[in-house]
């Protein structure tokens, strides 16, 4: 991915932590002793708040796969899981999940 482009979609990820309280999330599961429950609590919780980010959903992908917001909104379930795969592994923020689990 070029600077450019992950540049263009730090707000995107920004607003995402933000409207999902990933703050919280974190310091939540910070009690739980069980690292493979720590992280399925943690995106359980992201999961059942997914609705808060929708709008950024599709606009972080259309940005990543350089289409209309219109156009991500029609991908296939598949590309659309595999193309927030992509970008959260591109941008590090696995990295970022793995070390506070």
């Amino acid at each position: 991915m070029k600077a450019e482009k992950m540049y263009d979609m730090l707000p995107c990820v920004g607003e995402m932590f933000e409207k999902l309280d990933i703050q919280k999330i974190f310091k939540d599961a910070q009690n739980e002793k069980d690292l493979n429950k720590r992280g399925m609590d943690m995106i359980k919780i992201i999961l059942k708040n997914s609705k808060k980010v929708k709008q950024e959903f599709f606009e972080l992908i259309s940005i990543y796969k350089e289409i209309t917001i219109e156009e991500a909104k029609n991908l296939q379930p598949d590309e659309a899981i595999e193309s927030l795969k992509e970008i959260f592994s591109e941008l590090g923020v696995m990295d970022f999940f793995k070390q506070a689990v």
